[in-house]
C-alpha cells in the first residue's frame, strides 16, 4: 500500500512539475532526507537551548523548508516532554540543631 501511495504522489508531484520528473523512490528519498535533517536541526536548537558553560551558543540559521517539515512531523521531531526537566523533584533535608545531622523534612526549609 505505501508504494502505491508513493507513486500516487510522484504521479501528482509530476502533473506540478516543470523541469523534471521525479520517480517515487527519489521523492520518497528526499522526504526520508527532509525529516533527518530537520530532526537534527530541532537537536541542534534544544541543545543550544540547554547548553551550560555560558557564551553564545551556535547560531542556525531559519530554513523554512526544515521548519515546515519539523510542523508536519510533529512531537517526533522535537521529542517527548519530561516534567520537572526529566530529574525527580529533590527532596528536602532540616539540619538538626543537636548536631546528630540531617533528616528527610517534607516540606520547605
Amino acid at each position: 500500500m505505501k508504494d502505491e501511495e508513493w507513486i500516487r504522489i510522484a504521479e501528482q508531484f509530476n502533473a506540478t512539475a516543470t523541469n523534471c520528473r521525479w520517480t517515487p523512490q527519489q521523492l520518497r528519498l528526499k522526504w526520508e532526507n527532509l525529516k533527518k535533517n530537520a530532526r537534527k536541526c530541532c537537536t541542534k536548537i534544544r541543545m543550544n537551548s540547554i547548553k551550560t558553560g555560558g557564551g553564545v551558543g551556535e547560531y542556525i540559521s531559519p530554513d523554512e523548508i526544515l521548519d515546515r517539515a519539523t510542523s508536519l512531523l510533529g512531537s517526533t521531531a522535537n521529542g517527548l516532554v519530561v516534567p520537572y526537566g526529566g530529574d525527580k523533584e529533590p527532596e528536602r533535608y532540616a539540619v538538626l540543631c543537636d548536631g546528630s545531622g540531617i533528616e528527610p523534612n517534607g516540606g520547605s526549609v
